[in-house]
């Protein structure tokens, strides 16, 4: 069975050939002459109408494959979807995990500043004192020793103002009521308080 376009384009060039053959009868009719030129031009006339139809019919045809092809495609892209929803499968019961959740991580504390270093307490200890006019001297004890600390004294032994005590100690000033004194790996500053000795 012929499709419905061919059929429509089969119809067209039926009914122009049949226009022609009944305008080919009238022009006979009027005159002899008139009809053996017309006669000639009724084949060409013929053959450009059905180059036309074929023309159109091709056309039809076409358009026709196009449409099947966009049904087919149609077709498989509904059939694709109906595969993708039957795979997609959606599980109403899914497996539960009762473990009750971790804890949230702890913050990291920050680190602690570090402290400024500070100088240990002097380990010496004052024991006695000499009064002269030449100047004052002040005995000290350190780990069981003894040492005599002056202003400016000549005598062996003596450590002066400026020299250094136990390797770290510098002796900055002697005085009756204080020795001022500067403890050199941090270089800080101490006091070594001398009031109420003998």
């Amino acid at each position: 069975m012929l499709s419905r376009p061919l059929q429509i384009v089969l119809g067209v060039t039926l009914c122009l050939t049949g226009y022609t053959w009944w305008q080919g009868r009238q022009q006979e009719a009027d005159s002899a002459s008139h009809a053996v030129v017309q006669s000639r031009a009724r084949p060409a006339r013929i053959s450009q109408i059905a180059s036309e139809a074929a023309a159109s019919n091709d056309a039809a045809d076409a358009s026709t494959a196009s449409a099947a092809s966009g049904v087919v495609v149609a077709g498989k892209t509904a059939s694709a979807a109906s595969t993708a929803s039957a795979v997609a499968f959606i599980d109403l019961f899914p497996r539960q995990n009762w473990q009750p959740l971790p804890p949230p991580p702890t913050p990291t504390p920050k680190p602690t500043p570090t402290p400024k270093p500070v100088a240990p307490p002097l380990p010496l200890r004052v024991v006695a004192t000499w009064h002269d006019p030449a100047g004052d001297q002040i005995v000290v004890e350190a780990g069981g020793q003894q040492y005599v600390i002056c202003q400016r004294c000549d005598a062996l032994g003596r450590v002066q103002q400026g020299e250094v005590l136990l390797g770290i100690y510098r002796i900055d000033k002697v005085s009756r009521d204080a020795i001022a004194m500067t403890y050199l790996p941090l270089n800080e500053p101490q006091t070594l308080p001398v009031g109420g000795a003998p």
